[in-house]
């Protein structure tokens, strides 16, 4: 296994200041402008340094300058707020052997997108993005860190169902998302490791619970529509071209952002497994009715 300089998979990367501020000091080189491949080290694609900037209760904001660092090591992802990137996985026995780095979207067999938003009470909140193009539901672990506390916390990610998206939120800051475990298959129920084993491992971290979420569907003839951030707004359209044939199309449409415009317009299908897509910038549509099952 490859060494770093940086601490991988348990811990997150050192930074190496912070600071709490009422207004902003420092020049914010935001990630998703300068969180580039800059470098390569081996097959480790790096992200260059830059100034994280969160916000806080009561006005404040909370600084901290981020290293350089990987977007993908030893099959991990690491992700910080801003940030919008993609992985191609390889499969190998029906099991993911290898994920690496994808910059450009289209080209990405799983999408995320990780951003701060504020909620109707003007509360701040995360939400990680995901696309996931493949054919195969993949489940995966998560920790998070937060400021004011050193050590991660593990976080619970929805299984990433086969050419599906999804939204993941937490009602706080989170300085950084590392994901890992990623698999096809579902961990076993109740599985124990040797009591030998027990007495070495240290405790487990707290768990942080995810907000349920609630998804909004309304279905016109062939077209689905989806409101898929409980906002209210459609974000996602979707109709099938000769559903249930062997070379039917599904043409979707996914507002990435929640802005209001889709962003992204996609057909795949076909016989041969096609896939296209292109970047669009539409008005979505003013669909009301929608429907809010449960989670």
């Amino acid at each position: 296994m490859r060494e770093y300089l940086f601490i991988l998979a348990i811990f997150p990367f050192i930074f190496t200041s912070s600071m709490y501020s009422q207004e902003q000091k420092t020049d914010n080189r935001h990630p998703d402008k300068t969180a580039i491949a800059v470098e390569k080290d081996g097959k480790a694609v790096f992200r260059a340094p830059f100034i994280l900037k969160l916000k806080l209760d009561k006005g404040r904001t909370y600084e901290q300058k981020i290293e350089k660092t990987p977007y993908v090591a030893d099959n991990n992802v690491y992700i910080f707020p801003g940030e919008s990137f993609g992985i191609n996985i390889s499969i190998q026995k029906d099991e993911i052997s290898r994920i690496d780095y994808q910059k450009e979207m289209a080209k990405a067999d799983i999408e995320f997108t990780f951003k701060q938003e504020l909620d109707e009470k003007g509360d701040v909140m995360m939400m990680l993005a995901i696309v996931n193009k493949l054919k195969k539901t993949v489940y995966l672990d998560a920790t998070m860190t937060v400021p004011d506390k050193k050590e991660p916390e593990a976080v619970t990610i929805l299984p990433l169902e086969a050419g599906l998206s999804g939204n993941e939120m937490w009602p706080h800051p989170i300085l950084q998302l590392v994901l890992n475990g990623f698999r096809l298959k579902e961990k076993p129920a109740g599985q124990e490791k040797p009591k030998d084993n027990l007495k070495k491992e240290p405790a487990k971290p707290v768990e942080q619970k995810t907000i349920p979420k609630r998804v909004g569907k309304l279905k016109i003839g062939n077209i689905l529509y989806e409101d898929r951030n409980n906002d209210g707004r459609v974000d996602y359209e979707s109709m099938e071209d000769n559903p249930g044939g062997a070379d039917g199309f599904v043409y979707y449409k996914i507002d990435d952002d929640f802005d209001g415009f889709y962003d992204r317009s996609v057909k795949e299908g076909g016989i041969a497994g096609e896939h296209t897509e292109k970047k669009i910038h539409v008005e979505v549509s003013p669909i009301k009715g929608l429907k809010y099952p449960n989670p």
